[in-house]
C-alpha cells in the first residue's frame, strides 16, 4: 500500500502508475492542546515554519507593516532558515521590530505552547504539502489566513473556516478583516 496525505499526493502516485486501490489517504495526526484565553487587547499572530524564500515570510512582514496602525497586535515568527538574517533586517527596515519577534527553531512542545496562546496563524507559502503547522493551528482554535494554493484549499474553505489570499493586498485585507472582527476569529 501507499499512503497519501493530500489529494495532490494521491494524484501524483496515480500518475506514477500506482493503482488507486493500492493508495490509502490519511491525514496527518495533530496534538490538540487546551486553548489559553486571555482578556489581553493585543492580538497574537504567529507564523511557524522554515525561513526560506518559498515560505514568503517577507510578504507577511510587509503586510504587518502596512496594517500596523489598525489594531494592537504582535507577530511571532518561529523557525529558522537561510532567510532569517534577511527577514530580521526587513523587520528593522519596516520599523516593526517592536511588534515582531523571532523565536528561532522550537521543540514540538514549544510550538504547541505558542499556538495555544495565538489568536491568528498565517501561512503565506507559495508551495506546501499538508502543513502540520496549519493543522496544529486549526486544532488549537486559531483563526487562519493561508495562501490560496492546492494543499491549503483542501483544508480551508474561504471565509468559512479560514481566509485564503493570493497576493500582498489580499493578505493585508485578510489580516485587517480578521483583526477587526472577533466573530471571524472564533
Amino acid at each position: 500500500l501507499f499512503i497519501a496525505i493530500t489529494d495532490e499526493v494521491n494524484k501524483e502516485l496515480q500518475s506514477f502508475g500506482i493503482d488507486k486501490e493500492r493508495i490509502k489517504q490519511i491525514p496527518n495526526g495533530v496534538y490538540i492542546p487546551n486553548k489559553i484565553t486571555t482578556n489581553n487587547q493585543t492580538l497574537k499572530i504567529s507564523y511557524i515554519g522554515r525561513l526560506i524564500k518559498r515560505k514568503r515570510v517577507d510578504m507577511l512582514l510587509k503586510a504587518i507593516a502596512n496594517i500596523r496602525d489598525q489594531k494592537a497586535f504582535h507577530l511571532t515568527i518561529s523557525g529558522q532558515g537561510i532567510e532569517e538574517p534577511n527577514l530580521r533586517s526587513l523587520a528593522k527596515d519596516l520599523n516593526i521590530k517592536d511588534i515582531c519577534n523571532f523565536n528561532g527553531e522550537l521543540s514540538h512542545l514549544e510550538v504547541s505552547e505558542i499556538l495555544n496562546q495565538t489568536d491568528i496563524f498565517v501561512l503565506p507559502s507559495d508551495s506546501e504539502g499538508m502543513s502540520n503547522a496549519l493543522l496544529e493551528a486549526m486544532a488549537s482554535n486559531n483563526a487562519v489566513i493561508v495562501s490560496d494554493i492546492a494543499a491549503n484549499r483542501q483544508l480551508i474553505n474561504d471565509k468559512k473556516n479560514g481566509l485564503l489570499f493570493s497576493n500582498l493586498k489580499d493578505l493585508e485585507e485578510a489580516l485587517s478583516l480578521i483583526l477587526s472582527d472577533s466573530k471571524i476569529r472564533t
